[in-house]
């Protein structure tokens, strides 16, 4: 799935793009694999980059902010992928 949110970058398909890494980053905190959080950091700073390109599909998918505020909600309490972010 890596691979298709870096074909839709290469493409300038910020909505796409955006929805692979959000599915990324949950199947990562849903796993509870410590050894992923990094990845899933890096998919959450990617993940504010696109949400300046992609305020226009609001209402469409939640918001970014909407995203953050879940992921904190269910998942605040793993504090190794907390800490880095």
């Amino acid at each position: 799935m890596l691979l298709i949110a870096r074909l839709f970058s290469l493409q300038g398909r910020a909505v796409p793009e955006s929805l692979v890494y959000r599915a990324l980053l949950i199947a990562i905190l849903e796993r509870g694999n410590t050894k992923a959080y990094g990845h899933g950091v890096r998919y959450l700073m990617r993940l504010r980059e696109l949400a300046l390109k992609t305020a226009e599909v609001q209402g469409l998918v939640p918001s970014h902010a909407d995203l953050e505020a879940s992921i904190r909600q269910q998942h605040g309490r793993k504090t190794s992928f907390c800490s880095k972010v």
